[in-house]
């Protein structure tokens, strides 16, 4: 009986021991180390901050986020291991990501709109406007991802280990003019949408997200020119079937309203992989004549919208 209880004394310790250095390799110590953002593909960034998510992919583990105030980088603690990376610059209410609980699922984005902007930011938009899908501008976005790192423990004494993570523009600017616009005297308020961009950027594996947005633009205008700035992810190619609209809605001193729309397509392909893309158009608009009588002051409401129809050569 007293060697019998030997027997499973010896082995009850055994399993303990066993246990023991199984739990040391769950729990191994987390090894610092250093992120460092390279910029050397972009020119002036306009970054407040950063965000990193590093995917564990041994265990299928949640991914661990970490954000930084500096555009240099910074340390993270990590458990040993192999990782994809990814980093984005964050610190705006305007960009948002989502889908970050996988690698191949984060997306950055913007969040739904009204099709008007400024003056006529509290005016109905017309009822052609139904079926399509507003997004606000995103703001200037930078990305950059490592496929795969690993994490090793460093001997007393040597460097960390470094994470070097190369970041790249991921959007396009928009410069509108409308240079020959006869009528401007009569006008409250212009703001105009751009579509056939695209929704969205897949940052871990850096492919647009799929469908068609239109973005509000703020315009300004004088004398006899509209012009207004934009920014998008990018424009959807006319291979894909991308076709970029532009659409102007002007409201008129009397209260009138007035859609005007462009097919700008062939302009924004004839730029293709420009970083910055112009649309101008420099034929005249001759804008309906407003009725004096009706001049509403400050406070003009748009009881109905009325679409024209211009003809173009582009």
């Amino acid at each position: 009986m007293v060697k019998g209880l030997r027997y499973i004394l010896l082995l009850l310790l055994s399993l303990l021991c066993v246990q023991c250095r199984h739990k040391e390799l769950c729990y191994s110590k987390a090894v610092e180390v250093e992120v460092r953002f390279d910029w050397s593909r972009v020119q002036d960034p306009h970054v407040a901050g950063m965000t990193t998510y590093f995917y564990p992919i041994d265990n299928g583990s949640s991914p661990v986020r970490r954000d930084f105030k500096d555009l240099a980088g910074g340390t993270i603690a990590l458990r040993e291991g192999r990782y994809r990376v990814v980093a984005f610059n964050n610190s705006s209410a305007i960009l948002q990501h989502r889908g970050e609980e996988r690698y191949e699922t984060l997306e950055s984005f913007t969040r739904n709109s009204n099709s008007l902007t400024g003056a006529l930011l509290a005016q109905g938009p017309p009822s052609w406007d139904e079926g399509k899908t507003f997004r606000l501008q995103p703001e200037p976005f930078y990305a950059g991802r490592v496929t795969e790192t690993r994490i090793t423990p460093q001997a007393d004494g040597t460097p960390r280990q470094v994470i070097t993570i190369v970041m790249e523009p991921r959007y396009r600017e928009v410069r509108i003019r409308l240079t020959n616009v006869q009528g401007l005297q009569g006008v409250h308020g212009i703001s105009a949408s751009m579509g056939g961009a695209v929704p969205g950027y897949l940052i871990g594996i850096d492919k647009w997200a799929k469908g068609s947005v239109h973005h509000p633009v703020v315009m300004k205008w004088d004398d006899h020119e509209v012009s207004g700035d934009l920014i998008v992810y990018e424009l959807i190619p006319k291979a894909d079937g991308g076709r970029q609209e532009l659409t102007l809605y002007i409201v008129m001193t009397d209260g009138k309203g007035y859609t005007y729309d462009f097919d700008v397509t062939d302009q924004v392909e004839s730029q293709k992989g420009e970083p910055v893309v112009y649309v101008t158009l420099d034929e005249e608009i001759e804008l309906p004549r407003t009725d004096e009588a009706a001049h509403g002051g400050l406070d003009v409401t748009v009881e109905s919208w009325e679409r024209m129809y211009v003809t173009i050569d582009m």
